[in-house]
């Protein structure tokens, strides 16, 4: 009965992910060419052989993660993803860099990227090099990021301003901090394409709504970024291009 289904539906999902995995290289050639070509800015998930059909697995031993996504965004757009937690908003995100297992319908970005986790990365330097990330350094726009970032009060307390030596993995910083000094590299970065992974959530409310208002909306959404947005402060989403909702994948 029961067991006899499950073990139907995981031998079909692993026999579609073998032929996945044998046309591995040829998919990774048609989204490298998707990268390159075209206008840049544009998200999409799902587009299957029905309508939103968009099935993403993580690897050929576990179920599906994510079944019948489907949604897309433009450059300018703020498209907010929410749902209650473990419903798999950061797996959207992960499946948008590739970092999962497409098995049926499409996953495609085309344009330059940047994400902030959830847990941002943060490099054994000082501040001004967690933020630049290896650019070259323009002193109006750097000025300009840490402002919308609101990183201008923190650069008062630290020892040595943005000189300051940061600890490995960011131990001398709060997680206020350090989701905002990834949410500035972001912005810095100038990609056509922002991915954010609920950084608003590390804050306290005031300063939520000051990098919602100054960075995501006077900064991205002017300059024509796209922006994908994971939140449950839903307070912000009435600005939003596109809402989807998540529940159970």
């Amino acid at each position: 009965g029961g067991d006899s289904k499950s073990a139907d539906r995981r031998l079909s999902i692993r026999s579609s992910l073998r032929s996945v995995k044998q046309s591995k290289d040829k998919n990774k050639e048609k989204l490298k060419d998707s990268a390159l070509g075209g206008a840049g800015g544009l998200v999409t998930i799902g587009e299957g052989e029905k309508e939103g059909e968009g099935v993403v697995a993580e690897e050929e031993d576990k179920i599906l993660t994510l079944y019948r996504v489907s949604m897309a965004a433009q450059k300018g757009n703020l498209l907010c993803i929410v749902g209650k937690v473990g419903s798999g908003k950061s797996s959207c995100l992960n499946a948008l860099l590739g970092d999962m297992l497409c098995v049926l319908g499409k996953v495609s970005l085309r344009g330059s990227v940047s994400y902030v986790s959830q847990r941002p990365f943060i490099q054994n330097s000082t501040l001004k090099d967690n933020i630049l990330f290896g650019r070259v350094l323009d002193e109006e726009k750097y000025q300009k990021v840490l402002e919308v970032c609101a990183l201008l009060t923190d650069l008062k307390v630290l020892p040595a301003g943005d000189q300051t030596e940061i600890g490995e993995r960011g131990i001398n910083l709060s997680g206020g901090q350090k989701a905002r000094v990834a949410l500035a590299r972001a912005v810095y970065a100038d990609t056509d394409i922002v991915l954010l992974d609920d950084p608003l959530a590390a804050v306290d409310a005031h300063v939520a709504q000051h990098l919602f208002d100054k960075c995501i909306v006077d900064t991205l959404l002017a300059q024509e970024k796209c922006v994908i947005l994971v939140t449950n402060a839903l307070q912000f989403i009435k600005d939003a291009s596109k809402i989807v909702v998540l529940q159970d994948g």
